[in-house]
């Protein structure tokens, strides 16, 4: 069975920028218990270790403005934010995933801009120690990685394990968007995707087949006027001929 090892956050909302602001958590297997007040950054742990899986900011943070520590706070022009995640596969192996980002305030009056930075996957072999890390990677790669070392999709991640109390009332939407859910949850939607895609291709063959025969009939046609038309062609030759003799 999979299982999240660690987490480390370092400014995503009100958890500070500075080294020493860096919070550690190690989680316990089976079952590890997030307690606290109200506002003391419950929410902030479980939207961390959604966005160290997907990649995908929360809601309602404006597209991830609002997830990383706001730098007007320390009257700063940027904000560096940082999500490291350590996940244990089913065979043991372990994968880091280190996601970082930043929020810049150029100006006053300028809004805010999101960005995310260079990010890190480190794959170790417990039973060899060897470690594989790929810098710089494709987010798709990065989610790939960790996807597979959970055993899960991203949508199960997304609007099962991990979804977010904003979102949590997708069972109640309309059956349009409630289908979209399942076929993503399901892994139906690549299928359904195929199989639209199946059905639009059979149909341009059969509408090249319907041409193609119209075609092939309209040519049956001349050949049959062009035989006959090499008949007469021959009668009359045969008969100018008996005529001149």
């Amino acid at each position: 069975m999979s299982t999240i090892s660690k987490l480390e956050i370092r400014g995503i909302r009100s958890f500070g920028v500075e080294s020493g602001d860096v919070q550690k958590i190690k989680f316990q297997s089976p079952l590890t218990l997030i307690v606290g007040q109200n506002g003391c950054g419950k929410t902030t742990i479980i939207e961390c270790l959604k966005y160290g899986l997907t990649g995908e900011v929360p809601p309602g943070t404006d597209r991830g403005k609002a997830f990383v520590h706001d730098p007007k706070i320390f009257s700063t022009v940027e904000s560096m934010g940082q999500v490291k995640l350590m996940v244990t596969d089913f065979t043991g192996n372990r994968v880091t995933a280190t996601r970082s980002m930043k929020v810049s305030q150029k100006g006053r009056g300028q809004q805010p801009k999101f960005e995310t930075l260079d990010s890190v996957v480190t794959m170790e072999n417990v039973a060899t120690g060897e470690k594989t890390t790929l810098s710089r990677p494709r987010a798709a790669d990065i989610n790939n990685e960790m996807c597979d070392a959970m055993g899960v999709s991203k949508a199960i991640i997304n609007n099962v394990i991990f979804c977010h109390q904003e979102d949590s009332n997708w069972p109640l939407e309309e059956p349009k968007e409630l289908k979209k859910k399942f076929d993503a949850i399901f892994g139906t939607t690549e299928y359904n995707r195929v199989i639209e895609k199946l059905i639009k291709i059979s149909k341009e063959y059969n509408d090249r087949q319907k041409e193609k025969a119209g075609d092939l009939k309209l040519l049956e046609n001349i050949k049959s006027q062009a035989e006959v038309k090499h008949l007469q062609l021959q009668k009359v030759d045969k008969a100018g001929r008996t005529n001149s003799l």
